[in-house]
């Protein structure tokens, strides 16, 4: 059985996508991205805004930008990590033999993301 997705669900994750790319920017900018009706992207913003994902930048003209949560989402997911947590004693033996910076990076839809770094333990790094 074929279930239906939420058109809207996946508006809101698109404006918030845009966002995060291009912030700060405003309604009529991201909706011309975006290639979406203005007016939805306008409510897509007020949803996230009103659940506290994004917030409206000082001043004038009205411009949107990520709020905080989004760090706290993924630091919340990353906790629970089993690559993370079974790469852990890898990452730090590899720094130790080292003495560099080790970065721990997976893939994801379009690119890789860092997930965990360890600093190497000189005081000068390039």
């Amino acid at each position: 059985m074929t279930v239906k997705r939420s058109r809207s669900a996946t508006r809101v994750l698109s404006v918030l996508e845009g966002i995060a790319h291009y912030h700060p920017i405003g309604v009529s900018e991201l909706a011309r991205l975006l290639n979406d009706d203005k007016s939805a992207v306008q409510r897509a913003i007020m949803t996230l805004g009103d659940a506290g994902w994004v917030s409206a930048t000082p001043g004038a003209p009205r411009r949107w930008q990520l709020t905080a949560h989004i760090l706290t989402i993924a630091h919340t997911a990353s906790e629970g990590n089993e690559l993370l947590t079974r790469a852990k004693s890898t990452l730090e033996s590899l720094r130790t033999e080292t003495g560099e910076t080790i970065l721990l990076a997976v893939p994801d839809i379009r690119s890789f993301v860092t997930i965990e770094v360890l600093q190497s333990r000189h005081l000068l790094r390039t």
